[in-house]
């Protein structure tokens, strides 16, 4: 199981891994360059880019990779520039006092080029579960849907009608979620007798 970015790598390992029985990918990461086009335009994407080759000059240097908030009020430079994503971490900090608001250039640049659906058709015939937001900012719900149709059977598809955050905060698509989840787990995950 896998949430968000995490939600991509049970993508891949899915497709490579036959130790994996069944697999929930909720809100996953799908093609990270199409989600930074979305939501911050070509120039964003190519400002990102820049930043990343200078950063990637200067590691070659020996000085250590920049650093940049994984979230920020509108208007700042962060990883996950959509207003949802500062509220929902902002209120997660809060339980988390530990978390720091911070990433790696060199983590982004990795983000950048990693596309964990590159072989989703690969998963089959491990069943699989993707749960979806259909009013999600970080990962727009088309890319889901797109990577989703190339999956093989068996799967299921859940489209949650909220945003990337509320399916993990808010009734009644937190419940329907995790019961969609269970549900799955305990058809596909039957012990061996």
């Amino acid at each position: 199981m896998g949430p968000s970015y995490s939600g991509g790598h049970v993508l891949h390992l899915a497709g490579f891994d036959r130790r994996i029985k069944a697999v929930v990918s909720q809100v996953p990461t799908i093609n990270p360059v199409e989600q930074i086009i979305r939501r911050s335009g070509r120039d964003g994407l190519e400002r990102l880019l820049e930043m990343l080759a200078t950063d990637r000059e200067q590691r070659f240097d020996g000085e250590p990779s920049g650093r940049v908030k994984v979230v920020a009020p509108e208007g700042e430079l962060s990883a996950l520039s959509v207003p949802e994503a500062y509220e929902a971490m902002i209120r997660q900090a809060m339980i988390a006092p530990s978390w720091v608001n911070s990433v790696t250039l060199e983590s982004l640049e990795d983000y950048v080029q990693y596309l964990p659906t590159a072989r989703i058709e690969l998963i089959s015939p491990t069943p699989l579960l993707m749960v979806i937001a259909e009013a999600d900012a970080l990962i727009p719900a088309d890319l889901a849907r797109a990577a989703f149709e190339r999956a093989g059977k068996p799967k299921e598809l859940h489209v949650a009608p909220c945003g990337h955050f509320e399916i993990y905060e808010q009734e009644p698509w937190f419940s329907e979620a995790v019961g969609r989840m269970a549900a799955w787990y305990t058809t596909h995950l039957q012990p061996r007798r």
